[in-house]
């Protein structure tokens, strides 16, 4: 149970915790940046972590962990790098054949 004006971020802090203290699985961790509040029936957008829980006039909510966007890592670069090299070698390729073929 939560009052009206607790702010979403501090409810989802509280979940986190008492999950945690239940000992329930899988790990979802502690920090709250890493998850976002949605009420399933007003749409589709999460709410914000700095308004009161109250103000969606809602007595059901869903807890999702945020998607975490891959890295750029050195080989990821160079794999991206590969590719669009590979890619602009193609297209250098294809517009000199026409060259080529318009002489």
């Amino acid at each position: 149970m939560v009052k009206e004006d607790d702010v979403v971020a501090g409810v989802i802090n509280t979940a986190l915790k008492i999950y945690s203290s239940e000992g329930r699985l899988p790990v979802l961790g502690s920090d709250a940046n890493n998850f976002l509040l949605y009420c399933p029936n007003a749409g589709s957008d999460a709410l914000n972590p700095w308004e009161p829980i109250g103000s969606c006039r809602e007595r059901n909510f869903v807890l999702c962990k945020k998607q975490k966007q891959p890295q750029m890592t050195e080989g990821r670069s160079e794999m991206i790098t590969h590719k669009a090299s590979g890619w602009k070698a193609w297209l250098n390729k294809s517009f000199s054949l026409n060259k080529i073929l318009s002489l």
